[in-house]
């Protein structure tokens, strides 16, 4: 796969723990709970940088905040095992953010001219109102908040604001891994599928991300969330999609499994073409 990606100038972008903890490793260890489990990740990366020496771009952790949200499919703890549940998700992020560091060392050593990052889940939080109480409240959040609490907001200026509020604080180069709208799209009978919102959606944020780069930002790359249709993790759904690419499946897995290019399918390569610089 990363001999074809290259083929066609494609930089592939490994990431090398995306939520994907070894059961095994879960039961012995209590996942990252233990601090055994750095030696193990550290060993692990050193198999990957000696498999891919050409792969220049890495993550460390897939949304290495999460473990506060859902510490099992994070970090591999066993939340009915775990005595101070609370302070167990911090002990294992300090692990986690150990173990970054030890890889990103590594990584440089073992492989030159590369870069590694770390995922994280941004959220922009804003006061409900001017008072000094509510921008208190707003810059104190509690992490243990879900999402669904705080909800969401898709004004693309919000993700600016991101850009320079990551900017500003860690003067390190940025790189968005995730960004994209799930919708109900529909086959029509040509089998072409209009999705006009989808592309309203990318071209909105993408317009703010060239502001935010004019702002000073150092962006080094962007990706989709995601090229192609695919099953939800958190309602295994199919009928929510994320692609610029349709997939002929439903939910309960029925389906030719077809795929057929979407109106955004050749938008979004206009974009390539021309490296963001035609958005219409």
């Amino acid at each position: 796969m990363i001999a074809e990606l290259k083929k066609y100038n494609i930089e592939p972008l490994i990431t090398l723990s995306h939520y994907e903890m070894p059961l095994n490793l879960s039961l012995k260890y209590n996942g990252w709970a233990s601090r055994k489990m750095i030696t193990a990740f550290v060993n692990f990366a050193r198999v990957c940088f000696t498999s891919f020496p050409e792969v220049k771009y890495w993550l460390t952790f897939n949304e290495i905040d999460s473990v506060l949200r859902h510490p099992f499919i994070s970090a591999g703890i066993i939340p009915e095992k775990t005595q101070n549940l609370r302070q167990i998700k911090f002990q294992a992020l300090h692990y986690q953010f150990t173990a970054a560091a030890i890889v990103t060392k590594l990584c440089h050593q073992m492989i030159p001219g590369s870069q590694v990052g770390c995922m994280l889940t941004k959220t922009t939080t804003y006061p409900a109102t001017a008072k000094p109480t509510d921008v208190l409240a707003a810059g104190g959040k509690n992490p243990y908040l879900e999402t669904s609490e705080w909800g969401w907001t898709i004004d693309p200026v919000d993700l600016r604001i991101s850009l320079l509020e990551l900017y500003d604080r860690y003067q390190k180069p940025l790189f968005i891994v995730e960004n994209g709208l799930g919708a109900k799209d529909k086959l029509a009978a040509d089998y072409k599928v209009h999705d006009q919102y989808r592309i309203n959606y990318f071209k909105k944020h993408l317009l703010e991300m060239k502001k935010a780069v004019a702002a000073g930002v150092d962006l080094m790359g962007y990706t989709s969330w995601d090229p192609i249709d695919l099953v939800s993790a958190a309602t295994s759904q199919m009928s929510k999609r994320y692609g610029f690419i349709y997939v002929d499946a439903d939910d309960q897995g029925h389906g030719s499994y077809n795929r057929y290019r979407k109106d955004s399918f050749f938008w979004y390569q206009q974009v390539i073409t021309t490296n963001g610089e035609n958005l219409n």
